[in-house]
Order: structure tokens, then C-alpha cells, then sequence
């Protein structure tokens, strides 16, 4: 009889978001396929709660890698050093290699789980990826929990913690319980779980309050940029095309820092129409086909924006229905 096959999935390197809707549900779309498979999953010290789930089935072994040795920093689903320029891809999956072999994982005769490393995008839907609620609810103890974003890169769109603790001031004077996104991921999962909205820019923090459920007030820039090899705009991808289990989101074309004023309204505005508990519930119904009819259009567009067929003016009528 044949050894059974042994797969290794490394850790993901590159951004935050990019773990969330273009990794982890692929991983495990792939490990329940896989149950003939001897399967090593390695994950990013601290992102454990996003595997949860994949621990617990007897053929996987679950193993927790740092990145502190792994060359340059997280860019999409690759690594940019401090200039901006990718990690070479073979010099990225050797120190990522070294890395499983500092903590036992040695590759051997196994195959190896990676990821593309140039920034394409795995359809969210069905075999693609397997999405799953992340975390269990907890009861509403929180109104808003503020999101803000606190990268290295582009540290410029970062607003600073004065402007923040204005902006949870602003919104305790309107009587509403506000709270932090505080680490770990484990506290943080358990705080979406919690809150009626969470609030912020553009971050990885709130691609998980998608996954977790959590209806989200989001800013940052409008159609002029663009993301990635199929050019989506922001709006596309938190309330759409990364937004695979239909979460209530509201995005707000304010920039990467806007006032306090602006972004205490847009809170204000979203509590008021989407939070938990708090928005019309005839709304719920009407707001999910809105979601289920433009995510096909965008899953539609998205397919074709760049394979060549489609005439690319029905792509950008397909564009501008999901923008």
C-alpha cells in the first residue's frame, strides 16, 4: 500500500486582510478535501483562532511559526522590502522553508501548499474557499468598537491616538458604549463578536469584522484607486467581492484621515441603519438581495476583468454597477 500523501501549508506572510479572504478559506477549503492527506498546517504565531476549527481533525497537525526572521514586510500576499520591491519569490519560499525548519517542519517529501506571491485573487465563493463565522457571539456589550489602523507600511493614512481617543469621546457624548480594538487576535474576534458596529479606515481589522459578522462602517479612498491585478475600488472590496458572508457594511469615500466630525457622522449614521439590533428590520431582508445581486455582478466582472473576451465596455458597466 502507497504512503499516504504529506502536505505542508505554510504560514501566510503576506497582509493581514489578505489572510483573511484570499488564504485561511482556501486552506481549509483544501483540508476538507483532503482527509486522505497527512497535513502539517504552520500558522503565523498569533493567527491560530483563524484555524481553530482545522485543528481539531485527525489527520492535521497544527504547528505556530514566528515571522520575525522571514525577509522584508507584508504587501497583498507577498513581502515588499523597504524600498517597496517585492521579495524575489524563490528567496521568499526558501526563508520561509528555513523558518519550518527551525520549528521541526522538514519538507522532505511533501508536498508544499503555497501561495501565488503575486497578488491574484481566489474567488470567495464555493470550491474556491471555505468561508465560516469566525468566533461565538457574545452578547452586545459594546455600541462602536473603533478599528483604527496602526500599520508600518504607508504609516502616513495612520491617524494618531489623540485623534482616535477625540473620535470615542465625540461618540460617548451621544450615549453610546465605545470600545478599542485591543490584540490578540483572540481578544479582538471576541470584541467584534460583542459589538453592535465596528468603525474605522480601510484595515485588515475590519475584513474581520466581515468574517465575524459584525456590521462595519468603513473609510477611506474612492474610485480613483484602484486594488490589485483586476483594479477593484475599496467600496468593491469590503462590500462585495470580500465580503463572502454578506456582513452589513457601509463604505464612506471620506480618504485615508478624515475629520473628526466626518467620521463621527458616518458612525453615527451607520449605527443608526445597520448595527446589530439597532437598524429597521425590514431593511435586513431588502439589504441582503441588494448584497447577494451586486455580488454577483461583481463576481461576474471580476472573472472577466482580465481575461481579454469581454468587451471592455460591458466591463465597465459590470465596474460601475459594483463600485
Amino acid at each position: 500500500m502507497p504512503d499516504r500523501q504529506r502536505l505542508i501549508i505554510p504560514p501566510f506572510v503576506g497582509e493581514f486582510g489578505w489572510e483573511l479572504m484570499n488564504w485561511q478559506a482556501r486552506v481549509r477549503s483544501i483540508v476538507r478535501d483532503s482527509s486522505g492527506a497527512d497535513i502539517t498546517l504552520a500558522i503565523a504565531e498569533g493567527h491560530e483562532p483563524l484555524y481553530a476549527d482545522l485543528a481539531s481533525r485527525p489527520n492535521v497537525r497544527t504547528t505556530s511559526i514566528t515571522l520575525a526572521d522571514i525577509a522584508g514586510h507584508p504587501s497583498e500576499d507577498h513581502r515588499i522590502d523597504a524600498n517597496g520591491i517585492r521579495v524575489d519569490c524563490e528567496s521568499l519560499k526558501q526563508s520561509i522553508v528555513s523558518a519550518l525548519a527551525r520549528h521541526g517542519v522538514q519538507p522532505d517529501d511533501a508536498m508544499i501548499l503555497w501561495p501565488d506571491f503575486r497578488g491574484a485573487l481566489i474567488p470567495t465563493s464555493a470550491p474556491h474557499q471555505a468561508f465560516v463565522r469566525l468566533g461565538i457571539q457574545q452578547p452586545a456589550s459594546i455600541d462602536v468598537l473603533l478599528v483604527p489602523r496602526s500599520r508600518a507600511s504607508a504609516y502616513e493614512r495612520n491617524q494618531s491616538e489623540d485623534w482616535w481617543t477625540a473620535l470615542a469621546e465625540r461618540l460617548r457624548d451621544c450615549d453610546l458604549a465605545v470600545d478599542v480594538y485591543t490584540p490578540p487576535l483572540e481578544n479582538a474576534i471576541a470584541q467584534l463578536r460583542a459589538a453592535r458596529l465596528a468603525a474605522g479606515g480601510s484595515t485588515g481589522g475590519l475584513h474581520l469584522a466581515s468574517l465575524c459578522g459584525c456590521p462595519h462602517v468603513v473609510w477611506g479612498p474612492g474610485r480613483a484607486e484602484r486594488w490589485t491585478s483586476i483594479q477593484m475600488t475599496n467600496r468593491q472590496r469590503y462590500e462585495t467581492i470580500w465580503n463572502p458572508l454578506g456582513t452589513r457594511v457601509k463604505y464612506h469615500e471620506l480618504g485615508w484621515k478624515p475629520s473628526i466630525d466626518q467620521a463621527a457622522s458616518a458612525i453615527l449614521r451607520g449605527f443608526n441603519s445597520i448595527a446589530i439590533g439597532m437598524g429597521p428590520p425590514a431593511q435586513v431582508p431588502l439589504d441582503r438581495f441588494r448584497w447577494r445581486t451586486r455580488r454577483s455582478l461583481a463576481g461576474l466582472w471580476a472573472r472577466n476583468a482580465t481575461d481579454g473576451r469581454t468587451p471592455w465596455r460591458v466591463r465597465e458597466l459590470l465596474r460601475e454597477a459594483t463600485s
